[in-house]
């Protein structure tokens, strides 16, 4: 959409300020549909650098994952462990809904190695699309708005044997989610 509003207003300016506006005059037409392409190039690989990472932070002031009895978690058959601290409000999300979630991610020795919340962006996706690792897939459906659940991610449900940057292969994976918004 961006990428359109910005090609529109190029053209626009493009023919303002040479005093063409086409018809006839197709060689000025395609000087400013040259110029639209190579405005709309430059603004796409501007915005895919990706993520910006997290500012540092102070280290007495990075979160930690809640403490959670082993009793306490229920446990999928696919060795997926949830707890809800809050359970929130409203419709359940199921799978094919969009939601908005913060959260924070660690390693088990507490080792934090994202946060949405250290982007202040809350992060939007659609359950069981395949877009986010299986354990997010199944570990997010049945959370409500405004619930806060933490999920202990097995390796398989997660990054498995790759593992990613600042995170080990076969790494069992933390975080605590908040629902922000669920839409079906």
């Amino acid at each position: 959409m961006v990428v359109h509003i910005q090609a529109d207003q190029a053209r626009e300016t493009f023919e303002m300020d040479s005093g063409f506006t086409g018809g006839m005059l197709s060689g000025h037409r395609l000087l400013g549909s040259w110029l639209c392409v190579v405005l709309c190039t430059a603004t796409f690989l501007t915005s895919c650098d990706g993520p910006a990472a997290p500012e540092p932070v102070d280290p007495d002031i990075v979160p930690k994952p809640r403490v959670v009895p082993e009793e306490d978690y229920t446990t999928l058959s696919s060795g997926l462990k949830y707890y809800d601290f809050k359970e929130g409000t409203g419709s359940a999300a199921r799978s094919g809904d969009a939601v908005s979630v913060h959260y924070h991610g660690w390693l088990t020795d507490s080792t934090l190695f994202d946060s949405s919340f250290l982007r202040d962006e809350a992060f939007l996706f659609t359950l069981g699309a395949g877009f986010v690792i299986a354990g997010w897939d199944e570990g997010v459906v049945g959370m409500k708005k405004g619930g806060e659940r933490q999920l202990v991610i097995p390796p398989d449900l997660a990054y498995g044997e790759t593992g990613r940057p600042n995170i080990p292969p076969n790494a069992t994976l933390i975080f605590e989610i908040w629902m922000q918004e669920i839409n079906p």
